[in-house]
């Protein structure tokens, strides 16, 4: 497993922000608040954070033979 539980949850969490975000802004109707909006904004910045932390933890890289092979 390369990812770490947490960055897991995290994904799975904005998944369903986002699909469910979506649902309920789809279906909805009239109601469009500034809170029942907001939702879609939520998982993106969660999105973000998950993203960020994947490209710049150097464990869920992998070694490339050519790096390998100069530090050798």
């Amino acid at each position: 497993r390369p990812f770490p539980r947490w960055m897991r949850t995290l994904i799975t969490a904005v998944l369903t922000i986002l699909i469910g975000g979506a649902a309920f802004i789809a279906f909805a109707g009239r109601r469009r608040d500034l809170w029942s909006m907001s939702v879609q904004q939520i998982g993106t910045v969660l999105f973000v954070v998950f993203a960020l932390a994947w490209v710049f933890q150097d464990s869920l890289w992998r070694k490339s033979d050519a790096s390998n092979a100069t530090a050798a």
